[in-house]
């Protein structure tokens, strides 16, 4: 006779190691999971969503096989990490299903638990493009009708492509 297991399993911790990561680079996704069910740890899933629908929220894939990665894990508690590889800018989120060998299933959000213990997510991380924008502005001594811009001008414009880009360097060049 096996065992009854109606228990799910639990998120114990999730997390990763950046919050913006360039396109090609490699975020670490670390996990931990238990199980008191009985039945066992089965697999930990990586799931990957994007906000498809505009309300600025993750929208995730529909299937139960849907994930990027996936983990198979045995015993009463499990930790581990996912290296994923991002290949597309924007804002995504990242989250974990843990399943044990009853088929009981939980996720970061610890939703089938009432969120104990503890809620880990999901974990949003941004991909942006690794370009290098440089400012440049010429400026002659005998050509007046253009105001002068001072540094802060010039930091004010690379703040504002740091959302964008990677790397942003200001300069002024002077031809007399």
């Amino acid at each position: 006779v096996g065992i009854l297991d109606t228990t799910p399993p639990t998120v114990n911790d999730f997390n990763s190691d950046k919050g913006t990561a360039s396109l090609g680079e490699t975020v670490r996704f670390s996990y931990s999971v238990s199980d008191a069910g009985g039945s066992g740890l089965k697999q930990v899933e990586l799931w990957e969503g994007s906000d498809t629908d505009g309300d600025g929220e993750p929208n995730w894939p529909p299937g139960n096989t849907d994930y990027v990665d996936m983990h198979s894990v045995s015993g009463q508690s499990a930790s581990g990490y996912f290296d994923h590889t991002l290949h597309e800018a924007g804002t995504f989120w990242y989250g974990i299903h843990v399943v044990d060998n009853a088929g009981n299933l939980n996720d970061e959000t610890n939703s089938s638990t009432g969120g104990l213990p503890g809620v880990f997510g999901p974990v949003q991380i941004n991909g942006v493009w690794e370009i290098n924008v440089a400012i440049i502005l010429v400026q002659t001594a005998n050509h007046q009708h253009e105001p002068t811009r001072d540094k802060s001008y010039f930091e004010s414009i690379a703040a504002r492509l740091e959302d964008y880009y990677s790397e942003v360097s200001y300069g002024k060049v002077e031809i007399n």
